[in-house]
């Protein structure tokens, strides 16, 4: 066996070996926001203009861009079906980001990922801003993460397709378009989760605990300490129409390194065989 292969092989074992030893390691949360403490009907708590300790459990802050100031949304905690208390974000204004919850933090990890519970309550079903040739009625919901150089990592979007029905769908950053992965229904509550893996530059989507999409490459491409500095939430809208979205439990979490060197390995073995406004900008 010639040096370089002695010492490939010794980094796949290594690699492997310490991704063994490290699959029972637990993350405690950066960011762990429900509304259960807060009362039914009230504006949502936040923090602006300063970021708590770790865990953050409150919102950073609220507002919007509407067409036609003043903003006139509402971000306030209700109990939609599915959800015992949550944010209840609506607004009835046109623009892009006519109405938004911001979150704040500064954290580097290799792994990072995100959870929400969500329930699309009522939406506008055609004319919304941003459509894309595979979203032609609009897009009625984002979040975006953003890195600490203040890039997107990656954007997933609600976008309608009849009175009751759409779908879910995360930004395809080769073009631009949207890339749908499941259908929802108003009035339903689902379970998201979005991670992030600054080794491989790509993220992986579940929905309901089942995997959705794999691999999807970041929107920017970012080196392993790029970390993450928010997850920003926000509406479009239509001037006078209804648009409430409801979301809860809004988790993120430094994963173990272990995700990181089972890609490496993997990665290894495969080549053996082988800030707010600018927020809402863009699709």
């Amino acid at each position: 066996m010639t040096s370089t292969k002695k010492l490939f092989v010794t980094f796949v074992a290594l690699a492997m070996g310490l991704w063994l030893s490290s699959t029972t390691a637990t993350a405690a949360p950066f960011l762990n926001i429900n509304f259960d403490s807060q009362n039914l009907g009230d504006p949502i708590a936040t923090s602006f203009p300063s970021v708590p300790p770790y865990p953050i459990t409150v919102a950073y802050g609220t507002g919007g861009f509407p067409d036609t100031p003043p903003y006139a949304g509402t971000n306030i905690v209700a109990s939609p079906p599915g959800l015992s208390k949550a944010a209840l974000m609506s607004t009835t204004q046109g623009g892009i980001g006519a109405n938004y919850v911001d979150t704040q933090f500064l954290i580097t990890n290799p792994v990072i990922s995100f959870d929400v519970d969500i329930n699309v309550v009522d939406v506008p079903t055609t004319g919304l801003p941003q459509a894309t040739a595979s979203a032609p009625d609009g897009q009625a919901f984002v979040i975006q993460a953003f890195a600490l150089d203040s890039n997107r990592v990656w954007r997933f979007a609600v976008t309608p397709t009849g009175d009751t029905t759409g779908e879910f769908a995360m930004r395809n950053n080769t073009d631009g378009d949207l890339i749908t992965f499941a259908s929802y229904t108003e009035g339903e509550a689902y379970h998201l989760s979005i991670v992030s893996n600054y080794a491989t530059n790509t993220v992986d989507v579940f929905l309901n605990g089942n995997p959705a999409l794999t691999g999807l490459p970041f929107i920017t491409a970012q080196p392993l300490n790029g970390g993450m500095a928010e997850f920003f939430f926000f509406q479009n809208g239509i001037e006078g129409l209804t648009n409430q979205v409801a979301v809860d439990n809004i988790v993120g979490v430094p994963e173990p390194s272990s995700l990181v060197l089972a890609g490496l390995a993997a990665t290894a073995l495969a080549i053996a065989g082988r800030r707010r406004r600018c927020r809402v900008g863009d699709r």
